[in-house]
């Protein structure tokens, strides 16, 4: 299997991951192990979004839910990304902004 077979394998199979855990309610067990967490927000500090790392080293692989779809990127030439559905994609937001909210203070 070449990279990028085993990158859209990969990338498809965390889609299909995210979906489930949305579809149980277990999103947060899903991400409770996640290597890194960016916050999309405003300047009024309102959450807009996140990109969570699944996967780091080769490949990389992020959950975007600004854009609702698990990145891959191995090395610099070979990238692949596969959209997840809108109520995965809520899912997760709920999760990252209740978490945004508190580690705000608000």
């Amino acid at each position: 299997m070449t990279c990028a077979e085993q990158l859209k394998h990969s990338v498809k199979a965390i889609a299909a991951d995210i979906e489930n855990a949305a579809e149980e309610g277990t999103i947060a067990d899903y991400f409770k192990d996640a290597l890194n967490v960016e916050i999309i927000s405003d300047l009024s500090g309102r959450y807009r979004g996140a990109r969570i790392a699944v996967a780091l080293g080769g490949p990389g692989i992020y959950v975007n839910t600004k854009r609702g779809c698990v990145e891959g990127y191995w090395g610099f030439d070979t990238s692949f990304e596969w959209g997840i559905g809108y109520s995965a994609v809520d899912a997760v937001d709920d999760y990252f902004s209740e978490l945004w909210e508190m580690a705000r203070g608000c």
